[in-house]
């Protein structure tokens, strides 16, 4: 067994500030992973610097912002001296909800952003894009219902870009709920349709046809079956 060596460093809050992993290799050790993380006056992580034996990884940086109440509002997270990076951008309400963010990845084209509602008790109803010009033939949305003890009864997602001819898909669930608010069963309908499988009539002429599966458990979820229930197409 190969023996690992992992030394640590901490501020004077406690905080973890310096973590360093290495590998004993002969008379000599081998860098496995090394973590440095700096913190804002109330303990939040600010930026953390990462280098990983792992190609994958290699070497990044992440920066964290945050809103006066403590919700995140943005993050960064690149690789020096190269095009890969990722930033994320927040908007939150007073409870810290997410209410519309946007994400950027690279070189790619810049995502729209996305606006989501909540109800009184703050569970997420839905997500959607919100696009620079309106645009019948492209969709992307999230969403979701409850019952009054707030179990997600219906949830699912559309997403369809016709102008890109990316592929399509469907989804949704239904679940259902024991008096005691034991979840019972679970119905999934998928439907996924390829890029260019859309004849000219609009019939799908290719690819994976349209499914229903149905989960259903039993007492306290220490048993369960699964069947499909119908097949489409």
């Amino acid at each position: 067994m190969v023996p690992l060596i992992e030394r640590r460093s901490y501020d004077l809050d406690g905080h973890l500030t310096h973590l360093d992993r290495v590998r004993r290799e002969g008379a000599g050790f081998t860098g496995l992973l090394v973590n440095d993380l700096t913190y804002d006056a109330r303990g939040k992580v600010r930026t953390a610097q990462t280098w990983s034996a792992v190609a994958e990884i290699s070497t990044q940086t992440a920066k964290i912002s945050y809103a006066g109440l403590g919700a995140v509002v943005s993050s960064e997270k690149w690789v020096p001296n190269s095009v890969r990076w990722e930033a994320e951008q927040f908007r939150t309400t007073a409870m810290g909800e997410v209410v519309r963010s946007r994400t950027d990845v690279g070189s790619q084209t810049s995502h729209f952003p996305v606006v989501s509602a909540f109800d009184v008790n703050g569970a997420l109803q839905r997500k959607t894009p919100v696009l620079p010009v309106p645009d019948p033939t492209y969709t992307d949305t999230t969403y979701a219902t409850y019952d009054l003890a707030g179990n997600a009864i219906r949830s699912g997602a559309v997403y369809q870009n016709q102008a890109a001819l990316a592929d399509r898909y469907y989804t949704a669930t239904r679940t259902y709920y024991a008096a005691d608010n034991r979840l019972l069963m679970e119905r999934e309908l998928v439907t996924f349709i390829p890029k260019n499988a859309v004849g000219a009539l609009g019939r799908c002429e290719s690819g994976r046809s349209p499914k229903a599966t149905a989960l259903g458990y039993l007492g306290d979820v220490r048993s369960s079956r699964a069947s499909r229930v119908r097949r489409l197409g």
